[in-house]
């Protein structure tokens, strides 16, 4: 939507483009017109703005490191004993396993999600 803007399209024609490249992954016409208002007042960077309120630390560094150490002492812990130990929500522990720390629960044991060669022979 940048680009369109800088080429001095107006919102009308930014979203028939849009929808024709991205079809119904397009943004709505709404959202187009919003971007093209914050470009037109002068916005340079496309990414999102920080927010005021409670920062996120379910998933923080920390947190982060404290689910890794209790992965280390024992792979096949649950989202639930891991919630417990470390003190935050079992959503939480999911995201921090499959997102941060890239692991699936395969034959309940916590493994990387992309194996070496050597990992799959065993």
């Amino acid at each position: 939507m940048k680009f369109q803007f800088l080429q001095g399209k107006k919102p009308p024609d930014m979203f028939r483009e849009l929808q024709q490249v991205l079809g119904k992954c397009a943004p709505t016409e709404q959202t187009v017109r919003k971007w093209y208002r914050l470009f037109a007042e002068g916005r340079e960077s496309v990414e999102d703005n920080d927010r005021s309120g409670r920062p996120m630390t379910a998933t923080n560094e920390t947190v982060v490191k404290k689910v890794q150490e209790l992965l280390d002492d024992d792979r096949r812990r649950t989202c639930e004993e891991l919630a417990e130990d470390v003190g935050v929500s079992v959503g939480s522990v999911h995201t921090i396993l499959t997102e941060r720390l890239h692991l699936q629960k395969k034959f309940c044991k916590w493994v990387p999600h992309l194996l070496t060669g050597e990992q799959k022979m065993q």
